[in-house]
Parts: structure tokens; C-alpha cells; sequence
């Protein structure tokens, strides 16, 4: 890199410094447009010093811009990638919806049918346990009955043999 103070030294004339100035600007690789705006200097040393500073400074801003560029140009990688999944996620995410669609309007009368049933099995079961418990009771009762009759009939025979001795 030339500095500020070599570049005056070497100050033979404008060809010169032109020169110079186009070596520097390649080995930036800068645009087209930066060596044209060296060549339209003036021929005045100290405007031309003013002149380098500034396309020193562009220079730099140059270099920077190619580096934001660069890091763009990963981003925008990295956002197509990313957006190279989310086609096959929506084909995955909506495959996956219709089947669970269909399987809901497939099965869901056969699970009301056997709900149904069910509920049927459940009320019949409960029917008969009321039954049965009915059952139990008037078991309960006639066993009832039948000993209150078998004692009436010992206390009757007992009458029985009782008037008859």
C-alpha cells in the first residue's frame, strides 16, 4: 500500500500520480467508476493529496461493502435452504392432516355404533342387577314366608295335640 507521504515524493506530475493512484485502486478491486474520478482530478498537488484521502476512504467503504455482501450472500443461502424444507413440511404437515381426516370420518359411526352398544350392554347389565337384586329380596321375603309358615304350622300342630290330650 502506497501511504500519503511517498505518494508527494513521488509527485513528478499528473501522469504520475494517476498511475499510481490506478495501481492502487486494482489492488483494492475496486470499480471502474473509482479510476475514472482519479483521472478527472486537478492538477494542483494539494487537491489532488485531498482527492486520494477521499478515494482512500471509498475504498475502505468499497471493501466493506463486499464483505456485507458476501455475509448476504450467506444469508440468502441459508434462507433458501431453510426454504427447501418447508415445501416438503407442508407436503408431510397436509398428507398427514388428510389422513387423520379420513380415519376420523371413517371410524367415527363405527365408534358411535359401538359407543351405542355400549351404553345399551351398560343398561341391560344395570337392568339386570336391579333384577336380580329384586329377585334376591323376594327370596329374602318368601324364605321368610315359609319359616313364619313352618312355625305357624308347628305352633298350629302343637295346638293340635295339645287340644287333643
Amino acid at each position: 500500500m502506497i501511504g500519503m507521504s511517498s505518494l508527494r515524493s513521488e509527485l513528478t506530475g499528473n501522469h504520475t500520480l494517476i498511475e499510481t493512484c490506478t495501481l492502487r485502486v486494482d489492488n483494492y478491486r475496486s470499480t471502474t467508476k473509482t479510476t475514472t474520478t482519479l483521472a478527472e482530478t486537478t492538477t494542483t498537488p494539494t487537491g489532488m493529496t485531498t482527492t486520494l484521502a477521499e478515494m482512500t476512504t471509498t475504498l475502505a467503504e468499497t471493501t466493506t461493502t463486499l464483505a456485507e455482501t458476501t455475509t448476504t450472500l450467506a444469508e440468502n443461502a441459508a434462507a433458501t435452504k431453510a426454504y427447501d424444507m418447508t415445501l416438503p413440511m407442508a407436503v408431510f404437515c397436509s398428507t398427514a392432516g388428510l389422513v387423520v381426516l379420513f380415519f376420523i370420518l371413517t371410524f367415527r359411526p363405527k365408534l358411535r355404533r359401538l359407543n351405542l352398544e355400549n351404553d345399551q350392554r351398560r343398561a341391560a347389565q344395570g337392568a339386570s342387577k336391579n333384577l336380580l337384586s329384586t329377585n334376591r329380596m323376594e327370596e329374602k321375603s318368601l324364605e321368610q314366608e315359609m319359616l313364619d309358615l313352618s312355625q305357624l304350622k308347628k305352633q298350629k300342630r302343637q295346638e293340635f295335640l295339645n287340644s287333643t290330650t
